[in-house]
């Protein structure tokens, strides 16, 4: 009988109670798992876990690697910047498996697009998943959809209002939006990381409530 699989697993503070889970679930399984963190539920600079677990992939150590975190997005950027490992957020493929009729992804990155593309087809739903680099503001969505996951996307959004106004006018049921916190520590690392590469947008509960007050309707 030959070694175990080994997998590294980590996940910031919003997803270690289901790499908890997962952990557990992976060695019934059989599998060999390398924990890289988070331990708790404290706030965490996800980023260099997700770093940890592409490292140990790439370097041949893990076969395999998971990285859980509320949006994905962030992570998958982190592990994309080491040579050998490769990673792409994997909600929409998801939601193609679990029965959605037509999944539309839209990413800055080409790169983000071909890995999005790569795991549609191997999961066999490349048929009902389109994933295209677009300017969301700038370019036509066409059809409507029954729901609208806007994940690691309002961080880079400079126009929060008339962003979540298209999500809207292209949502029949529901929209789902991730927003980054402004304040405290990681924040501020966050923020010093992106200095020299793209305006970076953080909000406070009051902006939100603001925000979102802008689309209520009286009964």
């Amino acid at each position: 009988m030959g070694n175990p699989v080994t997998i590294a697993l980590g996940s910031d503070h919003g997803g270690f109670e289901l790499k908890t889970l997962l952990l557990g679930f992976l060695k019934e399984k059989g599998f060999a798992v390398q924990d890289c963190g988070t331990h708790n539920k404290d706030a965490v600079d996800y980023p260099r876990i997700a770093y940890t677990v592409a490292r140990l992939v790439a370097s041949g150590e893990c076969d395999k690697g998971i990285m859980i975190d509320g949006a994905g997005i962030g992570s998958a950027m982190a592990v994309n910047k080491v040579k050998g490992a490769r990673a792409a957020a994997c909600y929409s493929v998801a939601l193609a498996k679990r029965g959605a009729r037509q999944v539309l992804g839209i990413d800055f990155a080409d790169e983000m697009i071909a890995l999005a593309n790569q795991n549609a087809q191997s999961a066999g739903v490349d048929d009902r998943c389109l994933f295209a680099r677009r300017d969301f503001l700038a370019d036509p969505i066409g059809d409507e959809y029954d729901y609208t996951i806007a994940m690691g996307f309002m961080d880079y959004m400079s126009d929060p209002r008339r962003t979540v106004e298209k999500v809207l006018a292209v949502t029949k049921t529901k929209a789902f939006f991730s927003f980054p916190v402004e304040g405290g520590i990681l924040a501020w690392q966050r923020k010093l990381r992106y200095k020299n590469r793209c305006p970076l947008y953080m909000y406070s509960l009051p902006q939100l409530h603001q925000l979102f007050s802008l689309f209520l309707t009286s009964a």
